[in-house]
């Protein structure tokens, strides 16, 4: 499998670690009562900020504008919600949408918790439990899809500022490799990964800085699949790489913090095999490595 990145941010493809037995084992019910109880305090923090918002006001002596955030108070006591930020009053317009990035931030991190339980459970052969909490992160998800909209999220401080179109990168920077033998075996033969695709993006996994890793690596194929295949410059099965078991997960670490544009990836280039479709997948993205992420 080839995995092509187009893209410019520090792309890195995270598989999960089976806790330890020193590890209080988690469940599915424990992650939906801790998500729950976060999702109980942000609500709470709405409500405190509202309030801070009031005594502001009634210092200032704004009767108006301390009346629509008293009554905002009330509806919030007794609806225990809060309004969409294009649906909030102008006045506490920044509000809501503050709570919204919180909430959108507390469910990427409850997806990723439930997708974690989801691996390890699969593993252990609890499949009833996997697919109850697969359930669970289906319903997140698409909460996440319908409020991500809504809400304007800042760019983050560490991150570059997005290059301009005239931007042009130093060719010297990325790695050429030429290739005069191959597996006759693996055909169809090696064919050469381009610096750009036909959008003029850079290929960005072929910089000399890039650092592929994977879980694991079929056996018994060594001219053929190499976890270093994975950004080595040259498409199908005879440069390739092929887990052993499965799930599992590779990964480019471009050493550097870039935009992600595009993520392109393939089983099969040439079309010429038809048993290594990749038809279930997650891209992550990341700007530090994780301590969930094995390395070898």
């Amino acid at each position: 499998m080839k995995i092509l990145f187009t893209f410019i941010i520090m792309i890195v493809v995270f598989g999960s670690v089976t806790p330890s037995s020193a590890q209080q084992p988690i469940t599915s019910a424990l992650l939906q009562q801790t998500y729950a109880s976060k999702q109980k305090n942000l609500l709470a923090q709405y409500g405190k900020s509202l309030d801070a918002e009031m005594t502001l006001l009634k210092n200032k002596g704004d009767l108006d504008n301390f009346l629509v955030f008293q009554a905002e108070r009330e509806r919030l006591n007794k609806e225990a919600s809060v309004p969409l930020p294009k649906e909030s009053p102008a006045p506490f317009m920044a509000l809501s949408k503050a709570h919204y990035q919180n909430v959108g931030q507390l469910m990427r991190q409850y997806i990723q918790a439930l997708d974690d339980f989801i691996k390890n459970e699969v593993m252990a052969g609890r499949i009833e439990a996997a697919k109850e909490a697969k359930a669970e992160k289906d319903k997140a998800a698409l909460l996440l899809e319908q409020i991500g909209p809504l809400i304007d999220e800042p760019i983050a401080a560490s991150a570059k500022p997005k290059p301009t179109e005239s931007e042009k990168l130093d060719t010297s920077k990325f790695a050429t490799s030429t290739r005069t033998q191959f597996d006759n075996d693996g055909s169809p033969n090696p064919e050469k990964v381009p610096l750009k695709d036909k959008d003029g993006l850079w290929n960005l996994s072929l910089l000399k800085t890039a650092t592929p890793n994977a879980s694991s690596l079929i056996q018994g194929y060594p001219t053929r699949h190499a976890i270093k295949n994975l950004n080595d410059g040259w498409y199908h099965n005879g440069s390739s790489w092929i887990p052993d078991q499965m799930p599992a997960w590779a990964e480019i670490d471009l050493g550097e913090e870039y935009w992600v544009k595009k993520v392109a990836f393939g089983s099969n280039h040439a079309m010429h095999w038809h048993d290594r479709a990749a038809s279930k997948f997650l891209i992550l993205v990341a700007t530090e490595y994780h301590p969930n992420s094995k390395s070898k």
